[in-house]
Parts: structure tokens; sequence; C-alpha cells
């Protein structure tokens, strides 16, 4: 059985998100490891892999600082585990202009060899988002 799985990452670079209205994308900026991890990568930018052996439960959790490019706008960030949203890990915000929203999604995910994790976006109006600061992490609960 593997031991304890964990990681974390943080928006190192923020960078606007170019939206198309209605429709998640997976969120710019540049992403760094942030802290040790135990059987989890970042080998792509916003993006947690877990490397461990055996199929885990892990809890997700995103909590990040978020503003709009050009007008009040209606946002939604998912958690996508490859490549598809999990479903129950969405949340909307509405993001004021010339304001920096803050975020955060927790739950849980099953995740085997090589599954990973990401945060996506989408807009209602198509306005481009950034990620002004924030963090990406997964733990193992089983």
């Amino acid at each position: 059985y593997d031991t304890h799985a964990e990681g974390g990452i943080y928006w190192a670079t923020p960078a606007a998100t170019a939206n198309t209205p209605n429709t998640p994308i997976k969120c710019a900026g540049t992403t760094a490891a942030q802290g040790t991890a135990v059987n989890v990568t970042q080998a792509t930018t916003n993006r947690l892999t877990y490397t461990g052996a055996a199929t885990r439960n892990f809890v997700v959790e995103a909590t990040v600082g978020i503003s709009a490019a050009a007008t009040a706008t209606t946002s939604k960030l998912h958690i996508y585990k490859n490549g598809s949203a999990v479903k129950g890990l969405t949340i909307t915000r509405y993001i004021a202009t010339s304001d920096i929203g803050a975020v955060a999604i927790h739950g849980a995910v099953s995740l085997a060899t090589n599954d990973y994790v990401e945060l996506w976006c989408e807009t209602d109006d198509g306005d481009d988002l950034t990620i002004q600061n924030g963090v990406l992490s997964i733990r193992s609960i089983d």
C-alpha cells in the first residue's frame, strides 16, 4: 500500500485566460510547486498528477483570487480530472469591475496512477479572467 500522498501548487505568475462565453478552459498563469509533494508531481503548469501505485481518494482544494479583464462578469471555477469536469466541484462567483474576488472549492476525487487534476474557468460573457494568486492542492484521505 502506498504512503500518504499530497502535493500543492501556487500561481507564481498571473496571466489572463482568454474565455469564450459559457465555455470552460484551463486557467492560465504559471504555477510552481508549493511545499513537499509525496507521490504527486507538477510537470505541467496548473496540473497535479498522482504518481502512486494504488488508487486513492483525495481531498482537492483550490482557493484563488480572480479578476475580470474589462467588465463585471459571472465566473465559474471548476476542478477537472483528466480533462473532464468533476461533478459537484464547480463554484460560481460574480466579479465586479476592478474587483478581485476570492473563490474556494473543496471536494473529494478518486485518483489512479497518473490521473491529474486542474483548475478550469469560464465566464458568462467571454470576459477574460486572471488568477491573481492562489493555490491548488490534493491530499490522500485513505
